[in-house]
């Protein structure tokens, strides 16, 4: 697969959760970054709204973008409170609970407050959810289905935390944090200037399957592996060793939160000056995924 995707814009937010001070309020950011005063809505639905909002900023998006919305987990505090509802306390959950515990109610309220009336799609993927949506957007860029995409990853903490911790696999000694992470995207003809392209999308289911990708292609000594959270740096070092690249360590400083791989993209573009970064990622299965972004 060879998919070639200008990146437009991107936009992201991305914070550390300190306990003791419980989870930052979003309300003005929602606003500042949409212009929209939105009621009644969960945390990940205002996650959402921020990154897409901030993605967006200064442009005047066409009303038929399409929007792919991925998480890990989806809305993990929605899906509790409906499920205490109705196994727990054996009672009906309210309609504002019901409402938002649809997947797609995220993407429903990001399309509202942007003014896009385009598809719009929730693709889960438990090990690199962001690198699922942009195959399903490349999918429909293929089939001349969509001329621009918004394709962003949302990750929520849920009070308590102690029961967000074991939700996400982690210890008490473990900073968490929540992000959500944004592309705007159009295909490769696209007039419109762009800061960099996706030119390659890929899936393994081994190893030396990826190696033999990696042994056809000539990557410059100019671009950076930039190994995934759930592909271990050392062996991102073993494989630059033959392709002459450097690692590129940007979850050094993130909080842990389920989907980083957005967290990659804007980070090589804003702190980085090589010309391509290579991103991989895996899952305990022994498949990996692969995502190329070059700069225009």
């Amino acid at each position: 697969m060879a998919p070639t995707l200008k990146i437009l814009a991107t936009g992201s937010y991305s914070q550390a959760v300190i306990e003791e001070q419980g989870l930052p309020e979003l309300k003005e950011l929602v606003k500042e970054s949409t212009s929209a005063n939105v009621r009644r809505v969960t945390r990940f639905v205002q996650l959402a709204l921020v990154g897409a909002g901030r993605c967006s900023r200064n442009r005047s998006l066409p009303a038929n973008t399409a929007v792919y919305l991925s998480s890990c987990r989806g809305d993990a505090e929605v899906t509790a409170t409906l499920l205490d509802d109705l196994i727990r306390r054996r009672e009906l959950p309210s309609p504002v609970t019901f409402v938002n515990s649809v997947s797609n109610a995220a993407c429903f309220h990001v399309a509202s407050a942007l003014g896009l009336h385009e598809r719009s799609n929730f693709i889960t993927n438990r090990f690199d959810p962001l690198a699922a949506a942009l195959k399903t957007a490349w999918i429909d860029f293929q089939c001349g289905e969509v001329e621009t995409a918004l394709v962003g990853s949302v990750d929520a903490c849920s009070l308590p935390m102690r029961d967000h911790r074991v939700r996400v696999e982690v210890t008490e000694q473990t900073t968490v944090g929540e992000a959500s992470h944004w592309l705007l995207l159009t295909g490769a003809a696209d007039p419109r200037p762009g800061v960099a392209h996706v030119t390659a999308l890929e899936n393994f289911a081994s190893l030396e399957r990826l190696r033999e990708w990696l042994s056809e292609r000539n990557f410059r000594k100019d671009s950076v592996l930039a190994p995934g959270q759930h592909f271990t740096v050392c062996d991102a070092e073993e494989l630059c060793a033959g392709t002459g690249m450097q690692t590129f360590d940007y979850r050094a400083s993130l909080p842990h939160y389920d989907s980083q791989t957005g967290a990659a993209i804007e980070a090589f573009l804003e702190e980085r000056e090589e010309r391509a970064m290579l991103h991989i990622n895996s899952d305990p299965a022994g498949r990996y995924s692969v995502i190329l972004i070059e700069r225009s």
